[in-house]
């Protein structure tokens, strides 16, 4: 998609020189680094003003930016410390954007819980949910449910 926006280098050094060290190391650790290990294209912002098609309601949304991958798994692991994940459940991502987070959920519960969950990704900007299907088929090798 050529209307993504990579973070690079001189984003970074924005970052350092605006916040100081601590933002772009995490930053680097939990938006860019799992895009790396895992081939995908997750990382890249999306602007707003940069969306080719309009869906309904587009004025409500809000422009594409990678979940931290430190939430998602603090989000899993307070689910698993409650006892909810132990049966099989279903988990749904409402603007799943590029699929970040049901790559890593589906990660995490693969680790830890034998592939209890049914995982689903929904977004109203279709070309967002052909990334998060590439991304799928690269981590899983199937298009996944997006």
């Amino acid at each position: 998609m050529n209307n993504t926006k990579i973070f690079g280098p001189i984003d970074y050094w924005r970052m350092l020189v605006k916040r100081g060290i601590r933002l772009p190391i995490s930053y680097f650790l939990d938006a860019h680094l799992f895009g790396l290990v895992h081939r995908t294209d997750t990382p890249s912002w999306l602007r707003k003003e940069a969306h080719i098609e309009k869906p309904p309601n587009f004025q409500e949304g809000t422009f594409y930016m990678t979940s931290w991958s430190s939430e998602i798994r603090r989000s899993f692991e307070a689910l698993r410390e409650r006892n909810l994940l132990n049966e099989d459940y279903v988990f749904m991502d409402i603007g799943c954007g590029k699929g970040k987070v049901c790559l890593a959920w589906q990660l995490l519960d693969e680790e830890h819980n034998n592939k209890k969950a049914t995982i689903i990704g929904i977004d109203y900007y279709e070309p967002l949910i052909h990334i998060a299907r590439r991304n799928h088929r690269q981590v899983f090798k199937t298009d996944g449910n997006y």
